[in-house]
């Protein structure tokens, strides 16, 4: 076998091996989101497919939301807890005194805020105890979420279907912005430049943050009772980390092996070169 046979043999078996540890990455538009019967989805954004991970209940799941640090959090009308990703089981922290918690979102800096009825207050995570901000004018309809821009966006009853309300975080009065054209919109998520909603009847839906105007992504969804980007912060793609946007990380593993895998070919090159050396 000539040195340029062996050569070519041993790039397209490291090639091989690249492509084998390197993992696939993780979609940047990944949503968790509980239904009606307080079951843990994982749903496409884009898409609006679904995943069922497991059951929450037998409390009713208001509304979902993930910590910048990646802990999955859940509201029921009296309660936080905190759930597992993986399968669903939540562990209780404690009562938040909110009357019609329905809507729960973290801002970047890790406090969680938590709107019920036409109030807007702030949760402690270790105790599970509310902190009313202030009236915000308005009766949520089902979540809220902070935006690309900082602001807080809530889904707000309108006088058909939804409205989409930006919440000012320190008296918590709301402006409206314009009516979203869907009703039940219990999900909302930012999503680049916007937010995505899901909607109790199957619906998810982009909406235009400077109109609140709503546009049909997909229907046949799952009947949606609250929304959060898997990633944690406030934005389902644009992350900063590799591990938060869904960029591939390379498992220590695999990049050994790949590693491996460049010397064998390096000492096989050499070992080849030196016998065609001896041989001459």
């Amino acid at each position: 076998m000539s040195l340029y046979t062996l050569r070519s043999k041993l790039i397209a078996i490291s090639l091989i091996l690249l492509a084998w540890a390197l993992p696939t990455p993780a979609s940047a538009n990944a949503l968790f989101a509980g239904d009606l019967s307080s079951t843990l989805w994982t749903v496409d954004s884009t898409t609006g497919a679904a995943v069922e991970i497991g059951s929450m209940g037998p409390h009713v799941i208001s509304d979902l939301a993930v910590s910048p640090s990646g802990d999955l959090y859940a509201v029921g009308y009296s309660t936080l807890w905190r759930v597992d990703k993986a399968t669903g089981a939540k562990t209780m922290i404690g009562a938040h005194g909110i009357a019609g918690a329905n809507a729960l979102a973290f801002n970047p800096s890790g406090i969680l805020f938590l709107a019920g009825g036409s109030q807007l207050a702030t949760v402690d995570i270790t105790t599970g105890a509310g902190t009313v901000i202030g009236s915000t004018g308005f009766n949520s309809a089902g979540d809220i979420a902070f935006g690309l821009d900082g602001e807080l966006y809530q889904t707000a009853d309108g006088s058909v279907g939804n409205q989409l309300v930006i919440l000012d975080t320190t008296t918590g009065a709301g402006t409206a912005v314009g009516d979203i054209g869907f009703g039940n919109v219990f999900g909302l998520a930012a999503e680049g430049s916007g937010l995505v909603g899901l909607t109790s009847r199957g619906w998810t839906i982009s909406i235009d943050t400077a109109t609140g105007g709503g546009v049909a992504i997909a229907s046949g969804g799952i009947d949606a009772n609250g929304a959060t980007p898997v990633s944690g912060g406030i934005a389902t793609n644009g992350a900063a980390s590799a591990s938060a946007s869904g960029l591939p990380i390379p498992e220590p593993t695999s990049t050994l092996l790949f590693t491996a895998g460049v010397f064998v070919v390096a000492w096989a090159i050499r070992r080849k070169r030196e016998s065609l050396n001896i041989a001459n």
